[in-house]
């Protein structure tokens, strides 16, 4: 099999496991106010149900190196589809807030491997001059599967019920899982080897690696402080719009696949423009957006016209759902040679924990005071400090070789 044909599996493969996962993981938050109405729960628990979510997927991305070793990244994949329809189903059944803490326990499993069971794949097979698009092109996968959701989910719930539209997403998930198969063989291909040693050390290596390396450990910083934006703008932004401005469901979930469907376009616009300057000052440009954006949502009220909400939801779009190919493929540079996954894992737990504490902390302060100016003016502030910070000059500069991945004997 040609190299090209590799890459466009790898892609495939990559790009259409992790859309799935996302859109299993919005499942909830699109559709909470139905889902909290039926359930006799508070809507605002949607952050406590993304923030417990996140924390499983920091553990699971911990864990990604050492089951990498065991079992390639194709079974990954799989195992994460599996991961995600078994969340899926507990939506399905729940009756309570035991089965939504067992969706996203198990969301969150599946979730957490993604990054770090690609950027393995997508490191060996892309040519370097396109490494950066590549990255990016595969990143589409978060956009994409989120306004798939936004866009589907919200409908589903009204027209056939919410515990049917889990049910089908969930069967969605098993069906993709057994169609990898079919190319597990060849892309797996010499990737699994010896385990490293202990579980508990084999966890602790991605954080001690990205802590060691300077240009990690900024990259690491830019991902917890953008991983919160990006995070309370797709678990709480739908609520929002239904509790404050008093939108429907299916309007605040049109209003969320709109800003990630622009997404798309600007992931790969950032991406093409790493691949032209210094991948920390595209990064840091987006970080100054971020902030901007921020400030807008800060001052969103209820006598705001459609049209400036949609342009506020497009911004994030545009910014806070767009830096992650950039922060993926300078993670892969950065990184030792045979540590691609194990960085990226290091990189990604950083994410995760400002994905979980971000929309946590909006969540308590907009049920204890209503006040989402100061949620998001914090988010601001935190991103605009990192933004700056990742464009220090740093003494290991980016390797353009082709390497070989952390998941080889």
């Amino acid at each position: 099999m040609t190299a090209r044909s590799l890459l466009a599996r790898t892609i495939a493969a990559t790009l259409g496991g992790q859309m799935l996962v996302v859109f299993a993981s919005l499942a909830v938050p699109v559709t909470a106010a139905t889902i909290a109405t039926a359930l006799g729960l508070n809507v605002h628990l949607v952050g406590a149900y993304s923030a417990l979510l996140f924390f499983a997927s920091a553990f699971a991305a911990l864990a990604t190196p050492t089951a990498l070793l065991r079992s390639g990244s194709v079974r990954i994949h799989q195992a994460m589809l599996v991961a995600a329809g078994a969340g899926l189903l507990a939506v399905a059944i729940a009756s309570g807030p035991f089965w939504l803490i067992v969706s996203a326990v198990l969301i969150g499993f599946a979730y957490g491997p993604a990054n770090p069971a690609s950027s393995t794949l997508l490191r060996e097979h892309a040519p370097p001059h396109l490494r950066a698009r590549v990255f990016a092109l595969k990143q589409t996968s978060v956009p994409i599967g989120g306004a798939f959701a936004g866009l589907v989910l919200p409908a589903l719930a009204q027209t056939l019920g919410w515990r049917w539209a889990a049910l089908a997403a969930a069967l969605l998930c098993f069906a993709a899982a057994l169609a990898l198969t079919a190319w597990r063989r060849e892309l797996d291909a010499g990737q699994r080897g010896p385990s490293r040693g202990p579980l508990l050390r084999a966890l602790r290596e991605p954080l001690q690696l990205v802590a060691r390396i300077a240009p990690l450990r900024r990259i690491g910083g830019v991902a917890l402080a953008f991983g919160a934006t990006q995070f309370c703008f797709s678990s709480v932004f739908a609520s929002l719009l239904v509790e404050r401005v008093g939108w429907s469901p299916v309007a605040a979930g049109s209003a969320l696949s709109l800003a990630l469907f622009c997404s798309i376009g600007s992931r790969l616009f950032w991406g093409w423009l790493a691949d032209r300057m210094q991948g920390e000052r595209v990064l840091c440009l987006i970080g100054v957006l971020i902030a901007a954006t921020d400030i807008a949502a800060a001052c969103i009220a209820p006598a705001w016209p459609v049209a400036a909400i949609l342009a506020v939801a497009v911004a994030f779009g545009f910014t806070a759902f767009a830096w992650n190919g950039v922060m993926l493929h300078l993670v892969a540079e950065y990184a030792p040679r045979d540590r691609v996954a194990t960085a990226t894992a290091g990189v990604m737990c950083c994410l995760f924990l400002g994905s979980a504490f971000g929309p946590a902390v909006f969540s308590a302060l907009v049920s204890t005071g209503g006040r989402t100016d100061v949620a998001f003016l914090i988010l601001g502030a935190t991103s605009l400090i990192a933004a700056f910070s990742i464009v220090r000059p740093v003494a290991h500069q980016p390797t353009m070789t082709p390497s070989t991945t952390d998941v080889r004997p």
